[in-house]
């Protein structure tokens, strides 16, 4: 799997909202960044710099969870000019090199003169995280430094309360700082935050506070703790006191990434997080408009256990044409799924596919390459599939080939990777 398509590997199996927010950060239309900059200059506000691709998932997560809410623009609208720029299309892709962009997304902050400030790497996709980052940026965060000495002085009646104040806004300090700094940070956070779930008590955590540090330091496949079983036990009660899109998206990513997690090691108790969708959590995946989400991440979770526990690849092939017949009939199908579905396939035949396997792979690329999503890597991979096939040199050539056409319109960098793995690629076919 290469390092270019990658990025969106890990949003292909969580579940999207599709409810429909406004009123978040106004982002400029129809203007060049030179327009931008003197803007931001007659108004006094600093600039902010969002780089996506087409093709990024975590982009277009960010922009529909983050990015578009009330709240965000709030914190971000009175003080920055914004703007969206694609890096791989017109200015986009200049400006990404001039800023040296190299993952996305990418936001960066600027002075009103264009002078950078800080720049905010990945998609953070908790909303208060991101605020803090905002206010970080404004110089409007309590100093971390200040907070960290009370929570050392502090009796241990008290020790509790820093430790909250500091595991909740430390975490948008050391993501924006450098080196040695950042990492000394990172790991003083976690100490306190080992700290904090070690010694308070789950029923003392129904509260605002305690629901965005169970969000921002336990997310990831972790309905086994207790903190967010409790939570799923307790989400009623959480949702009169938190904006419930926050409470719910953590919920139901959390869950799927659950379901992953165990499926892919084997663990039945994938089963019991399936059977959560339409029981305990049936609330938080009808609020994101989820179609059909439980027989969906069923079909993820025996999709796992074929592929990963069973290695079983026909059974694999099976359950994955009828996971994208299910998300396509309810208009949910994740950008980049028949990609990575034959990418899968790919790295766990260890170069032993038969004739339908690999043909197999072939349709979903085809399919991939209909919706011309990450086109330079679709060739590749369909290129890499026609090299097994003895007597197919010449279309697999003529795939590598386009994959390096495909690529020159994503930049330079883009360019030179995709042209450097088709050289080596085609010599290794001629050699033969």
């Amino acid at each position: 799997m290469n390092k270019i398509t990658k990025i969106f590997i890990i949003a292909l199996f969580s579940f999207t909202c599709s409810t429909s927010f406004s009123q978040g950060i106004r982002f400029e239309k129809d203007v060049t960044y030179t327009q931008l900059l003197d803007k931001a200059s007659k108004e006094g506000k600093m600039i902010m710099l969002d780089f996506y691709t087409d093709w990024c998932v975590p982009c277009k997560q960010m922009e529909e969870r983050v990015l578009s809410q009330k709240r965000v623009g709030k914190a971000v609208n009175s003080d920055f000019i914004s703007m969206r720029i694609d890096a791989q299309k017109g200015e986009g892709i200049d400006l990404a090199k001039q800023f040296n962009v190299t993952g996305y997304p990418t936001i960066i902050f600027l002075t009103p003169a264009g002078k950078e400030i800080n720049r905010l790497r990945g998609a953070p996709l908790n909303i208060n995280f991101f605020i803090e980052i905002i206010s970080v940026i404004k110089g409007e965060s309590e100093d971390i430094n200040v907070i960290l000495k009370s929570y050392q002085d502090a009796t241990e009646k008290e020790k509790l309360k820093f430790a909250q104040k500091l595991i909740l806004i430390g975490p948008a300090h050391y993501t924006l700082m450098k080196g040695s700094e950042h990492y000394d940070w990172r790991n003083t956070i976690k100490e306190v935050s080992d700290y904090y779930f070690a010694n308070k008590k789950v029923k003392d955590m129904i509260n605002l506070e305690d629901f965005e540090i169970i969000s921002m330091h336990l997310k990831g496949g972790n309905n086994h703790l207790k903190p967010v079983s409790f939570l799923y036990e307790n989400y009623g009660k959480f949702k009169k006191i938190v904006p419930e899109i926050d409470l719910a998206t953590f919920v139901v990513v959390t869950n799927n990434e659950s379901i992953q997690q165990a499926s892919r090691n084997g663990d039945l108790i994938w089963k019991k997080y399936v059977n959560n969708i339409d029981k305990d959590l049936i609330d938080a995946y009808a609020l994101l408009g989820e179609k059909d989400a439980k027989k969906s991440m069923l079909y993820v979770a025996e999709i796992n256990s074929a592929l990963y526990v069973e290695k079983n690849l026909d059974r694999y092939i099976k359950l994955r044409d009828k996971y994208s017949d299910l998300v396509s009939s309810n208009g949910t199908l994740p950008k980049g799924n028949y990609l990575y579905a034959a990418q899968l396939l790919k790295s766990h035949s260890k170069g032993k596919l038969d004739r339908y396997q690999i043909l197999k792979a072939i349709t979903w690329i085809d399919k991939n390459i209909e919706t011309k999503f990450n086109l330079p890597a679709s060739y590749m991979l369909k290129g890499d599939f026609y090299s097994l096939i003895e007597g197919e040199e010449a279309r697999s050539i003529a795939n590598y080939n386009l994959a390096v056409i495909q690529s020159e319109k994503q930049g330079v960098h883009v360019k030179n990777y995709y042209t450097n793995r088709a050289k080596a690629k085609i010599a290794k076919i001629k050699q033969r």
